[in-house]
């Protein structure tokens, strides 16, 4: 048929295009995730060999230990928490944030989320860096999980597992993967661009220097830490080292050109491949060769990827203690690469296009349903 031609002729000539492309693209950005996981490796391998001599509890009776003022903006989490401290008008987790900042007296701020629950050493973790480079370190954060299938009691997680839903064992291994390389590597090179709101310590006087968080941004955290980057480096203020500049070190010439083309591109990229080559091999423009090369590299490659990083949490920390949990992880790298993964990539794009249209962006409405804690 006559339509047919056509459209064989339009994908043929569009795969002339983006055949060699595509799986260049994939197999560099998979290649710069495995580089992050063993930038992250090489991190926990080296603060593993510090604990026995990190002296703990001298740390803790020590007065050069600083302060921290917790702040933990809340909304609707009666059944997680009966604590109120400020009461405010709603309006949003950046502006009620900023107040808590205002009220803290101490010279490290700790926002977190009123549903998380910290482990017993979360808070000395996580302010040593300020202990032992005071000067130059202007925040910190720490790894979060879901705690969903966890044995918790008391505000303690007694052990760590799987959920058993599939939705939230692959939420699991999206947490995982992106602390353990969006985050530990990055900072293996000092060009982290994320703390995450969820847990993350700042010095005060760097809050308030640029002015708190974004009320208006859905990513304050995010462009917070971009913000205090930039200022620091603008004042020429001693800190831990934007597009293309080399005015910004590492965070200009590395981290923000590797966001916008492995991270703000990569939805439209992966779908807009995935959809041509699976399209051309339904119509006999892609040989089987090429299909099993594109699928190997693109989402294999990826699969191994996430395996490394799970490998290199348990050997680290050997959070799971139970087999049952360590084969859900690897059914949850499977339906995470084949399946949720596209979902993904499509979602965000219709993030992209929400956002070139200019349209408001929000959080969608959660439910809380509390904690469930075991018995004994």
């Amino acid at each position: 048929m006559e339509w047919l031609e056509l459209l064989r002729g339009a994908v043929a000539g569009i795969l002339a295009f983006i055949a060699v492309p595509v799986l260049i693209y994939f197999l560099l950005i998979n290649t710069s995730y495995l580089v992050m996981i063993v930038l992250a490796a090489v991190d926990f391998v080296a603060q593993r060999r510090r604990i026995p001599f990190a002296g703990r509890e001298e740390l803790m009776r020590s007065r050069t230990m600083p302060g921290i003022s917790v702040v933990a903006p809340m909304h609707n989490e009666e059944v997680g928490i009966r604590v109120a401290v400020v009461r405010k008008r709603n309006s949003g987790r950046s502006d009620s944030i900023n107040v808590g900042v205002n009220l803290a007296r101490e010279d490290l701020v700790l926002f977190v989320d009123s549903d998380s629950i910290l482990d017993p050493g979360a808070l000395l973790a996580v302010s040593r860096p300020f202990i032992e480079d005071p000067i130059s370190t202007v925040a910190a954060g720490g790894v979060i999980r879901a705690v969903n299938g966890c044995r918790v009691k008391g505000g303690r997680v007694l052990e760590v597992r799987m959920p058993g839903n599939p939705l939230a064992d692959i939420q699991v291994m999206e947490y995982l993967r992106a602390f353990h390389l969006g985050r530990a590597g990055w900072s293996r090179i000092n060009a982290l661009l994320l703390i995450s709101g969820a847990f993350g310590v700042f010095r005060r006087d760097a809050l308030v220097t640029v002015g708190g968080l974004d009320a208006s941004s859905i990513g304050e955290d995010f462009e917070l830490v971009m913000r205090l980057h930039r200022t620091f480096r603008k004042q020429r203020r001693p800190y831990r080292d934007m597009l293309g500049s080399p005015r910004y070190g590492r965070l200009g010439l590395v981290a923000v050109p590797y966001y916008w083309l492995f991270e703000l591109i990569a939805p439209l990229l992966e779908l807009a491949g995935l959809v041509l080559i699976a399209l051309g091999f339904a119509l006999g423009l892609v040989t089987v060769q090429y299909f099993v090369l594109f699928m190997l590299v693109a989402y294999a490659y990826a699969m191994i990827v996430t395996l490394a990083a799970v490998t290199i949490e348990e050997l680290s920390y050997h959070k799971y203690p139970r087999w049952r949990d360590l084969g859900i992880t690897l059914w949850a790298v499977v339906l995470e690469n084949l399946g949720y993964r596209q979902l993904t990539a499509w979602w965000r794009m219709e993030g992209w296009v929400a956002s070139l249209l200019g349209r408001r962006q929000q959080w969608g409405t959660m439910t809380r349903s509390g904690f469930t804690e075991v018995d004994g």
